[in-house]
């Protein structure tokens, strides 16, 4: 999931539902998130990380792995999708982040979660699938 500026809902070709949701604030502050990010400094703020799950910057390398860490998404115009990786497969993870202003103009997000489960790449389970091949054979031919 990629966060952007609310304002990109509003752009030259945006959706019906997308121009929709961009006018349907009404809680105090309105606005808030509406308001250009140009002077904004934003990062993502771990509230909770299962164990053995990382978030990963588009270099790979780990931008955090502990609740309290925060990584930089950038300002103005942006576009930022975590990366998760995870220790293992077959083991269900969560995640919640929050959005915050490290200048204090915009306040923070709520907190929003992503939960997922773990699952082997494809080629891990083509040679799972090729192992279980073998092994029906031999038992036939035994």
């Amino acid at each position: 999931m990629t966060v952007r500026p609310a304002a990109w809902l509003n752009r030259p070709g945006a959706t019906e539902w997308e121009i929709a949701t961009f006018n349907s604030g009404g809680t105090a502050p309105v606005g808030r998130w509406t308001t250009p990010l140009g002077a904004a400094n934003l990062v993502y703020e771990v509230v909770g990380l299962s164990s053995g799950l990382r978030i990963l910057g588009m270099d790979g390398s780990v931008a955090a792995s502990n609740a309290g860490d925060t990584f930089g998404i950038g300002s103005g115009d942006f576009a930022a999708t975590p990366i998760f990786a995870a220790d293992s497969t077959e083991k269900n993870y969560s995640a919640q982040l929050r959005l915050r202003d490290l200048t204090g103009t915009f306040g923070d997000s709520g907190v929003f979660e992503y939960r997922f489960r773990s699952v082997p790449e494809p080629a891990t389970m083509v040679a799972l699938g090729l192992g279980v091949i073998a092994l029906l054979r031999r038992r036939r031919k035994a």
